[in-house]
């Protein structure tokens, strides 16, 4: 929960009525984390809590927003392909894989369609991911989203992909190293989670 307070849109979603659920991951080999993958524990846990919200609140299903930082955003990335259909739009911070804990990248072969809308920032030069992990996940999404080929360039210091069935935001923060720098990522991926 620390890093949805301290990293998180919270502040944006907030003008909305919204309720947070922020499990918290798991020891794997010795740091906090999540099974990627898509018939693992991690997932199954999803499943259940949103099983459980649902009787509890009156959630609208078409407004589902996912958030995560780090390997918490990775593990956003995984629910995104996993669960695509259960999700409006996902917002990552210094997130660059969509793996399994065995490092491969199974998972992203059995998305689900249709995926949801994505808006990943992450720092020019982060200390974790490299560019091509970054790369990666974004050309794996154009796939999912049905976007074009075309480069559209950097504008405001991002990319809005072309022609997507759901927008695609890849965002460079050129002082974010890998830790979020300031506030203003967080009021953007609040912005783009918050629906039209």
């Amino acid at each position: 929960m620390d890093d949805v307070v301290r990293y998180g849109p919270y502040r944006s979603v907030l003008r909305e009525k919204a309720i947070f659920i922020a499990p918290q991951g798991r020891i794997i080999d010795g740091t906090m984390g999540w099974d990627e993958s898509c018939g693992g524990i991690d997932i199954q846990l999803f499943d259940h809590v949103m099983a459980c919200a649902a009787r509890e609140f009156a959630i609208d299903r078409s407004r589902l927003s996912g958030f995560g930082f780090s390997w918490g955003g990775d593990f956003a990335h995984a629910l995104g392909c996993c669960r695509g259909s259960s999700f409006f739009r996902i917002a990552t911070f210094s997130a660059g894989e969509m793996g399994t804990l065995d490092g491969t990248r199974t998972a992203i072969n059995r998305c689900a369609a249709p995926a949801p809308g994505l808006m990943m920032i992450h720092g020019r030069d982060d200390a974790v991911y490299s560019r091509k992990a970054f790369a990666h996940v974004i050309e794996t999404y154009r796939g999912l989203l049905g976007c074009d080929n075309t480069d559209p360039g950097m504008s405001k210091g991002c990319r809005n992909y072309n022609r997507c069935s759901r927008p695609l935001l890849e965002c460079e923060d050129e002082k974010m190293t890998h830790t979020p720098s300031d506030d203003a990522a967080a009021i953007r991926a609040g912005d783009f989670l918050t629906p039209d």
